[in-house]
């Protein structure tokens, strides 16, 4: 930034800055006033902002319980489809409750509640049989009146254990009442504290059962439970208001029971709500209105099918010291519950989990303070904010935007997992939010009250500037002009200012603003020969509220003008510079179009010196010029212009349909065009040609050496083969003693060296066959391991003589390969011959083949030896034909022309495989033979 532009900004810094200080005071009040609104809503209504927090807490308590824990306290009996199917339908006879209630006193449980209410007698009662039955047998209706009543059975049982009952309050739409608690309250709960009122939600009455029965039972509970506005059970009512009686619920009374605790105590705050229940050494901790957030989330207590333990599969240890939750959860009995998050759950199991965490202490709480907590931590938070936002602290203000949140949803996080207390971050993300909008609405409209300020200092501004500014209206008449303007339009203009300034109605609202030049000479000049001036004026329609004028701004360009006839004339200098290159030049546009080429690049395009290729673009420049070119064809102009992102530079070879040859050099230029310089090289590319001519007149001369070779080799062997025999049959004296015992000793000789003769000429013949492709290949599929078996099976006596130890590596399985036996055979016998020569007496030959499946496997077979091994110059010349290079102790009477290495890798190639050779003085010699799995037949 310049020091111009740096102190414009700081001066217009400074005055906003000064009217800006007044008003701060007023903002910050007036944000204090949209954030207390916020929380008096918060206050008011906690309706409105308990989707947030209850969402959150419906996080907390499915997401960050632990599952694994089971209560080994609490057991819920469910009387589910599966025990419908097999004992009835429901509601079932007294005689199975009864029959359940035998059993878990059979089974030493130490209490047992029924999530149900026992309203009206039992359908199978006798009296109620007797009803049906007495117009139609009087005889058997007195036998069925005799029987005993299935209601006084199960009271019996009732007596027997602990039992609770279920009983059902009645709803009421009345709000919370406050109400003296009495000295001797007629219900099972006292009073501790020093408040004289309890406010809970009050019901009108409570549906309870059978008198017998509720006399024969240890207590009875409500079942009810408390579902939030949106429907979703997230807290379990612990104690009830029925007119002025208060009475527990049935996990409560459940619990009370499994204690055998005498009495439920209420303690209440000074305020009358609810602070903590007590029932005999376990202190529950509640909310105001005594209900206690239970952790459905967890599946705290063990499920027993009734059907196994009617049919008596249920083991009594399960049952024993345990508290039961007798539940009915099959289709029909009773409506599943929204648990939010956790989707449906009967009421059985809620009571479950609610016994299961007041036996654990183990209940989730919020404590009433809480609420104002949160209150006065979101207010000081946006205060803050605000003070920051007001007073420019931005930095400050966005660690408060961020940061207080983030805290508060981190401290809400950490008091649940270690503390189990519910904290709610929500209202400080809502209460910023609102200080955060009210903010934002009101710097948009203080910046459009700035901007209507500085609408008058630009028009100030304008009076300075450098450039003409006119504002003409519709008919063409000036409506305004800065001092510039009125300097520049003057009479000495040629032409007139009116001929420059284009009319209003032509120009439209959405196109750019129109270029118009126009050349005049100072009339107070006295030189004739000084340069014209020039001016340059942009215009623009504008609509300025209905009202069409026309913007011009005029500029003096005459240094601009002159800046331009010099870079002409350098333009020119540079064409003359390239007309006189030897090599073809072109500029190719962004889209492909010919801007500039030079002479020369015509004559290669056979056309006149004087042609032009203005008219071509690059892909017909480029298939014009190599129409008769052999290769697959140059790339169109934009790949070339995406392969050359990558490199700085593209050089290929090409031949033109007239038969020469040019190098093409091209190169991006900065526009996104195209440069390419074209070099004939006809003349190189002769002389190359006439190398390859002179490298196959040395092929073929080689060629004709390896046929002669074949040939004399071919013609050696009758006569070697006509010496062996008769020196054979002498030295055997076949047809006669001789008479000279050196005579026997020199035919031994001559048998000796005839036999090495015939396999030098045996090497020589299939080397020079190989070379010259007439050795015959003949491929098929070949067992590999057959074919190294065979042959050193008759490598064994050699073997055994120089006192080798072979050992032969086979992978199993081994499938066929595409390979001349004959072939490989004469491949490996080579290797193996030359491991027997060169290796030395006692040293140890492996053989070892492998092979691998996929596109870059293959079978390899391997020969290596631990003897005396060769140096790098001698593995790079072992392919050389007649070369030894052994130069150990074994080297003299290894003997041989140096030609089985070469034999071997000509046969290997010409079955398309290859070959790798690794070795070290005294450290053995490793040959590899490589065929890839295109040769083999799996």
């Amino acid at each position: 930034m310049n020091t111009f532009d740096e102190t414009a900004r700081n001066g217009l810094r400074e005055r906003r800055r000064a009217r800006w200080a007044p008003r701060a005071a007023a903002t910050f009040v007036l944000g204090l006033a949209v954030v207390a609104a916020v929380l008096y809503a918060r206050v008011e209504n906690a309706a409105l902002f308990d989707a947030l927090r209850h969402r959150l807490f419906d996080h907390y308590l499915w997401h960050l319980e632990d599952t694994r824990s089971i209560s080994p306290d609490v057991v819920v009996i469910d009387i589910d489809d599966a025990s419908v199917e097999r004992i009835g339908p429901w509601p079932w006879p007294r005689a199975q409750l009864a029959k359940i209630m035998a059993t878990a006193a059979g089974a030493g449980a130490k209490a047992v509640a029924f999530d149900m209410s026992f309203t009206e007698p039992d359908r199978l009662s006798p009296g109620a049989l007797t009803r049906y039955i007495q117009e139609y047998d009087p005889k058997v209706a007195a036998a069925v009146a005799a029987l005993p009543d299935a209601d006084s059975l199960f009271a019996d049982w009732l007596a027997k254990a602990p039992a609770v009952l279920g009983a059902v309050a009645a709803p009421d739409r009345r709000p919370f009442v406050g109400a003296a608690a009495p000295q001797a309250p007629p219900g099972p709960f006292a009073i501790g504290g020093d408040s004289a009122t309890v406010r809970l939600p009050s019901q009108p009455r409570l549906i309870r059962n059978l008198p017998a029965l509720e006399a024969a039972a240890t207590g009875f509970g409500v079942v009810d439970m408390a579902p939030s506005p949106d429907g979703v059970v997230r807290r379990m009512p612990l104690v009830f208001k029925v007119g002025e009686t208060l009475y527990p619920s049935l996990a409560l009374v459940a619990v009370q029971a499994y204690l055998g605790a005498d009495s439920l105590m209420l303690t209440p705050t000074e305020q009358g709500r609810v602070r903590s229940i007590t029932v005999g050494e376990k202190a529950v901790q509640t909310d105001g209105v005594g209900a206690l957030w239970a952790p459905f989330a967890r599946k705290s207590y063990a499920v027993e099918p009734a059907y196994r333990l009617l049919s008596g599969e249920t083991a009594a240890e399960r049952l024993k010291d345990k508290l039961l939750i007798v539940g009915a959860t099959a289709a029909g009995t009773a409506p599943a519950l929204d648990l939010g998050l956790g989707g449906l759950a009967p009421r059985a199991y809620l009571h479950g989990a609610t016994a299961a965490a007041i036996l654990a202490g183990d209940g989730v709480y919020r404590p009433d303070f809480l609420a104002g907590a949160e209150i006065m931590t979101a207010a000081a938070a946006a205060a803050l904010f605000l003070a920051a936002a007001v007073y420019r602290r931005r930095l400050l203000a966005a660690v408060v935007l961020l940061g207080a949140p983030a805290a508060a949803f981190a401290y809400s996080r950490s008091a649940f997992v270690d503390d189990r207390v519910l904290v709610d971050p929500t209202l400080i993300v809502v209460v910023l939010a609102s200080a955060l909008l009210y903010w934002a609405a009101f710097r948009l409209a203080a910046d459009r009250v700035a901007l209507l300020y500085e609408r008058s200092f630009v028009g100030r501004i304008v009076g300075l500037m450098s450039e003409g500014f006119v504002v003409t209206d519709k008919a063409g008449e000036i409506v305004s002009a800065n001092r510039t303007a009125e300097r520049l339009m003057t009479d000495g203009l040629t032409p007139p200012i009116a001929r420059l300034l284009p009319e209003t109605g032509a120009l439209t609202r959405a196109a750019a603003p129109e270029r118009q030049v126009a050349a005049r000479r100072a009339r107070q000049a006295v030189d004739d020969h000084a340069p014209p001036a020039f001016l340059e004026v942009e215009s623009a329609r504008i609509d300025d509220r209905g009202r069409q004028l026309a913007v011009h701004v005029m500029r003096d360009i005459s240094k601009l003008k002159q800046a331009e006839d010099a870079a002409a004339m350098a333009a020119e200098r540079l064409t003359l510079a390239t007309e006189s290159m030897a090599d073809g030049l072109v500029l190719f546009d962004r889209d492909g179009g010919i801007d500039f080429h030079n002479r020369a690049i015509a004559t290669i395009a056979r056309r006149d010196a004087d042609g032009s290729l203005s008219d071509r673009t690059y892909d017909s420049f480029v298939a014009g010029l190599f129409a008769a070119s052999k290769d697959d064809g140059p790339s169109t102009y934009r790949e070339r212009l995406a392969l050359l992102q990558n490199t700085p530079e593209l050089e290929d070879e090409r031949q033109t349909g007239a038969g020469g040859w040019l190098l093409v050099r091209e190169r991006a230029t900065p526009n996104g065009g195209l440069v390419g310089v074209y070099t004939d090289i006809t003349a190189i590319k002769q002389v190359e040609a006439a190398l390859r001519d002179a490298r196959w007149q040395a092929e073929a001369a080689n060629n004709a050496k390896n046929r002669f070779l074949a040939t004399v080799s071919h013609e050696l062997r009758t006569p070697l083969n006509a010496i062996l025999g008769f020196s054979d049959a002498i030295k055997e004296e076949m047809f006669g003693p001789l008479e000279n015992e050196r005579y026997a000793e020199y035919m031994g000789y001559i048998h000796e060296s005839g036999a090495e003769l015939l396999n030098l000429v045996e090497d020589l013949l299939d080397v020079a066959s190989a070379e010259a492709a007439e050795f015959p290949i003949d491929m098929g599929a070949t067992d590999v391991t057959a074919l190294i078996a065979a042959l050193m099976q008759t490598f064994q006596p050699q073997l055994q003589a120089a006192d080798i130890t072979a050992d032969i590596d086979i992978a199993d399985p081994m499938p066929p390969c595409l390979l001349d036996p004959r072939a490989t055979r004469r491949v490996l016998a080579n290797l193996i011959s030359n491991a027997l020569k060169y290796g030395g007496d006692g040293v140890t030959l492996d053989v070892v083949a492998r092979h691998s499946a996929g596109a870059a496997g293959g079978h390899s077979i391997e020969v290596r030896d631990d003897g005396v091994g060769m140096s790098q110059d001698q593995v790079a010349r072992a392919f050389e034909p007649f070369w030894q290079g052994q130069t150990t102790e074994n080297a003299p009477t290894a003997g041989g022309m140096g030609l089985g290495l070469p034999l071997v890798k000509t046969l290997v190639e010409r079955q398309g495989g290859r070959i790798e050779i690794k070795s070290a003085p005294s450290a053995g010699t490793a040959i590899k033979l490589f065929f890839p799995n295109d040769r083999s037949k799996d």
